[in-house]
């Protein structure tokens, strides 16, 4: 827009509007014939390519994955590398980092199984945590055993586990999956569940 000011008229008093001519116009845009900075210096015209830590690095504020694009070591398909032994390395090193990243996922999804998914020996302290939310058991003391997940788990004698299947017990009470290991290592216990709960089992 042109810019205007206001002014007042010699002959009536009042402000009017003066209107600036074209030559107070300051223009912002840029011909690609004003760029001056290839005459001054050839470097600007072959630009090198920058390939931070063989190609691993980056540079920073400007976009990764548009580095990681123009980049001649890691871009196999659309910059070949020339060196045999560096184009070796390259593959090697892809496989190696692809299968350890497969490793660790597969890993991550066997540690986020659910409980009832894992065997015993690879019940972690948070698997531990949730079985216990989920059979709403809570505990105080120190060095507490870790409840019972199945009867054949307990570590109960055989004649007692084939009563327990004979009374068709098919699981332990929540009272009895806590309460059972701590008996049987031998400490004193106080239980605190509701009525008919399996404090006391006859078989």
């Amino acid at each position: 827009p042109i810019p205007c000011v206001p002014w007042q008229s010699q002959t009536s008093g009042q402000y009017q509007r003066r209107v600036h001519g074209q030559k107070f116009k300051f223009s912002f845009d840029w011909e690609p014939t004003d760029d001056t900075s290839q005459d001054l210096n050839p470097l600007y015209k072959e630009k090198a390519s920058v390939t931070l830590m063989f190609g691993r690095g980056f540079m920073g504020g400007l976009d990764r994955s548009q580095q990681r694009k123009g980049s001649s070591v890691w871009d196999g398909e659309e910059n070949p590398i020339q060196d045999t032994k560096m184009a070796e390395a390259v593959a090697k090193l892809r496989a190696e980092r692809s299968e350890n990243l497969r490793k660790k996922r597969h890993q991550k999804r066997l540690e986020n199984r659910h409980w009832k998914d894992k065997k015993l020996s690879e019940m972690a302290d948070r698997d531990w945590r949730i079985f216990k939310e989920d059979y709403n058991i809570s505990t105080r003391g120190a060095a507490m055993p870790n409840p019972i997940r199945y009867w054949d788990e307990s570590g109960l004698p055989k004649q007692i586990l084939e009563a327990l299947s004979d009374a068709k017990y098919k699981e332990p009470t929540p009272i009895q999956r806590m309460g059972i290991p701590i008996g049987l290592g031998n400490r004193d216990i106080v239980g605190i569940a509701e009525t008919g709960s399996g404090k006391t089992t006859r078989a």
